[in-house]
């Protein structure tokens, strides 16, 4: 099989044209950008390819094409190597989309270590709990992230990338989408913004959405009668109201359409995602 080469997006990664069915594909593979610039051509056969992604979402597209263009050759590759050592050692496959997901989680990450920027996730015991098998996993990519880019990630790092990789399990049930472009809907109406054009926290957003639906029940318990959860949604519910509107009534649809068990405290772990996406 031969992809058409459309463009090079940098020395590890060409954006292409699968010849069998004309479909667009990011294509990557060891130096395979200077291969292409170097020998001049259109035609690049499939042995010079390690891994293949089709780009089947048409808004996305240029997000993603982007992404893969503003990120190092080192990133992609080793964004490629950690999913490829967790699928092993998950004895997993993951969907397509996961080398997006990550490959975004680790540019962003590495940018915020290199600034100190500390960015506390909640529920980090819990989501260990939860997610024991791949946070067990992602502790050893995050050592191995650690020492490739001689960087010094924080074992948070663990339980995010844990995270992503729990979400595109193949052999996990995903029968979510409908529910999540259901909450975008709600989210898009209720503060009146075009979620079309913030691509990058859309992206982000898609991924907290799915784990929030998954493991709703994991947060019920004891923090509801946490001080410090009373704290936080009060300060979310005057700082930011509509954000924290919105996520209430997100909450009330879930438990009234879908008849989806959910917390009170649900309401401050949506609001803490929808801030963003709104937040410029």
């Amino acid at each position: 099989m031969n992809y058409k080469v459309i463009r090079v997006l940098n020395n590890s990664v060409v954006l292409a044209e699968r010849i069998s069915d004309g479909t667009e594909v990011i294509l990557h593979g060891k130096g395979v950008g200077v291969y292409v610039s170097k020998n001049k051509i259109q035609m690049l056969p499939h042995e010079k390819v390690q891994r293949l992604y089709e780009l089947k979402n048409e808004s996305e597209n240029d997000y993603l094409k982007d992404l893969v263009s503003s990120v190092s050759p080192e990133i992609i590759t080793i964004t490629s190597d950690i999913i490829k050592k967790a699928e092993g050692m998950l004895q997993t496959k993951f969907r397509q989309n996961i080398f997006f997901s990550v490959l975004d989680h680790l540019s962003f990450a590495v940018e915020r270590n290199k600034e100190q920027i500390e960015n506390p996730y909640p529920y980090l015991e819990e989501m260990k709990i939860l997610l024991n098998e791949e946070y067990q996993v992602c502790e050893q990519l995050v050592d191995y992230i650690n020492h490739s880019l001689d960087i010094n990630l924080k074992s948070d790092e663990a339980i995010l990338l844990a995270i992503h990789f729990a979400n595109a399990r193949l052999d996990v049930d995903n029968s979510d989408e409908e529910i999540i472009a259901e909450i975008l809907n709600i989210i898009s109406m209720k503060l009146n913004i075009n979620l079309n054009k913030e691509q990058v926290r859309l992206h982000r957003l898609k991924a907290h959405l799915r784990f929030f639906i998954k493991n709703k029940s994991v947060r019920n318990g004891d923090s509801a009668k946490n001080g410090s959860f009373k704290e936080i949604e009060r300060l979310l519910s005057k700082e930011y109201a509509s954000e924290y509107q919105c996520a209430r009534l997100i909450v009330e649809y879930l438990r009234k359409k879908h008849k989806l068990h959910i917390s009170n405290n649900e309401v401050i772990y949506l609001t803490m995602h929808i801030i963003p996406i709104v937040t410029k």
